[in-house]
């Protein structure tokens, strides 16, 4: 779980327990950071005040970063909202490009909305496996 300008990841179980908290203590702080996922033995943080993606494992130390500041693909403008596909590639809201960007696991770009959506930040499935992206202009947009 991620909170509103405080830098830490607070790992929790269903019930709301927490397990783990941790920040990234060392020279790559998280800053802003906007969404976490949990992989195996791994957590993917939207770390939206460096505009980049951190991996961390589960002893909360850092293991490697991809993206910057900008609007090139690959690069981000405050990346929020991330989903994990089946197939794992990572879907990131890239908010203030108006995009969604698709990534392996180890950081390569394999694909991006081209249409423009104004201000994604989350991003969810259906039950029919139909990738459902909100934003904050309050509407839903559908990508497949």
């Amino acid at each position: 779980m991620t909170e509103l300008d405080n830098p830490k990841i607070q790992v929790m179980t269903q019930e709301g327990e927490t397990i783990t908290m941790f920040r990234d203590s060392g020279p790559e702080k998280l800053n802003y950071p906007r969404s976490c996922i949990p992989y195996k033995n791994m957590f993917l943080v939207a770390d939206g005040g460096n505009n980049c993606i951190k991996v961390f494992n589960q002893s909360e130390t850092f293991l490697y970063k991809f993206g910057k500041q900008g609007n090139q693909g690959g690069q981000f403008k405050l990346p929020h909202g991330m989903f994990l596909e089946s197939s794992n590639n990572l879907l990131v809201c890239d908010i203030n490009n108006h995009r969604v960007q698709q990534f392996s696991l180890d950081g390569r770009l394999t694909g991006k909305t081209i249409t423009d959506l104004p201000r994604p930040i989350g991003i969810a499935t259906a039950p029919d496996e139909r990738i459902l992206v909100a934003s904050a202009a309050k509407k839903v947009y559908i990508l497949k």
